[in-house]
């Protein structure tokens, strides 16, 4: 199975699993971090829906979490500002 960056959709080199100290070999953002895993969830207590996860304050960087499982659905990290945005000009697009 090949992996892209959540973060630049970047083809990587690397598999599943992934090391803690992975990073992306185009866009260098840290791959094995709360924000790209399939677990990360910004309403959830400590933004992870996964209840044995320990806590992680920068969800930016690298961690150790056994958790992890990355998403490359770069969808989910849309904020919901952006999709209000393109459903407004979708809608008012002639």
């Amino acid at each position: 199975m090949s992996l892209n960056c959540p973060a630049c959709e970047g083809a990587l080199l690397a598999t599943e699993p992934l090391s803690y100290r992975e990073s992306c070999e185009h866009c260098h953002a840290d791959l094995h971090a709360c924000k790209y895993c399939k677990n990360y969830d910004s309403t959830a207590y400590n933004e992870c829906r996964e209840p044995q996860a320990e806590r992680v304050i920068d969800k930016e960087k690298n961690n150790r979490c056994d958790e992890y499982k990355i998403n490359s659905n770069k969808t989910i990290f849309k904020s919901a500002s952006e999709d209000l945005l393109q459903q407004a000009e979708a809608l008012f697009k002639k």
